[in-house]
């Protein structure tokens, strides 16, 4: 039985051993001359008892026993390799957190929304925002577009007469339209519309702090400028006015631009995206 266990052992500990042999060499030569040092000190009566004792002990189960250690060992080891590669993973995880909350924290702040594309692949260093948004979404039209009608196939009518009409460039019909039809997603799911009070960021209250589904929805929370009062003008620079342009208020009636549409796109982009996320968990 001993054999038998012996045998299945050294099978498992093949593919260790190979690891061990490699961390091995990894070991800096000085620290393997204070490893060997140390047990020069070992007092003479000590390593005479770890003699006799060895003596005791049948060949068989002394050969398992050193398997045994180097067994574990390997493991202990292994464990102590994966903890510094997983620390520097968090690391680098929570940074990249950090910088994607505040990334869309600006990006809402200057009337767009994150989608797929512009939340986890951003460019670097300095870009225009408003030409890399134009760009991602423009470039990305019919597989987000697709997306969306797929998610809600009973609002495809809807969905697909506001998506045509971008692109026949008539942004006076399509903006409404991209409003009301994330108005009405995020009141299927929520049971309060998108813009409500701020009900929809109270229903997200709970979500662990800092994961990623939680930055991701960070917007929800967010004061944004397409929701502001129809007199205020400086957001009517920033985003189309939702309540200017919804109630056709005579400070509004220029809101018909491309890129007024296309960020009314994306905050519907974003609603069904992260409708989706939170039905999936």
């Amino acid at each position: 039985d001993l054999d038998k266990i012996n045998n299945e052992l050294e099978k498992v500990m093949a593919p260790i051993n190979e690891i061990a042999k490699a961390v091995e060499k990894a070991i800096p030569p000085e620290v393997r001359a204070l490893h060997e040092a140390l047990d020069k000190i070992i007092p003479p009566e000590i390593q005479e008892f770890n003699k006799r004792i060895n003596e005791l002990i049948p060949p068989e189960l002394l050969k398992f026993n050193k398997q045994l250690n180097s067994f574990l060992e390997s493991i202990s080891e292994y464990i102590k390799q994966y903890n510094v590669i997983f620390r520097s993973f968090a690391e680098n995880f929570e940074r990249w957190q950090s910088q994607n909350r505040v990334y869309v924290t600006d990006i809402v702040a200057q009337g767009w929304y994150p989608t797929p594309m512009s939340f986890y692949a951003k460019p670097k260093g300095e870009f225009d925002l408003d030409e890399y948004m134009a760009r991602e979404l423009t470039e990305n039209w019919e597989e987000l577009s697709e997306e969306i009608i797929d998610s809600y196939p009973k609002r495809s009518h809807i969905l697909k007469t506001a998506f045509e009409l971008h692109k026949q460039q008539n942004y006076i019909a399509s903006i409404p339209l991209f409003y009301a039809q994330a108005d009405g997603i995020c009141c299927e799911h929520f049971k309060s519309f998108l813009f409500a009070g701020n009900r929809v960021g109270e229903s997200l209250e709970g979500l662990e702090p800092d994961s990623m589904l939680e930055v991701f929805l960070t917007p929800y929370i967010l004061k944004n400028h397409h929701n502001a009062g129809i007199s205020c003008k400086k957001s009517a620079r920033v985003a189309p006015n939702r309540n200017g342009i919804l109630h056709g208020h005579r400070k509004h009636l220029d809101y018909g631009t491309e890129v007024n549409s296309l960020k009314a796109f994306s905050l519907l982009c974003f609603v069904v995206m992260s409708v989706g996320l939170l039905k999936e968990k």
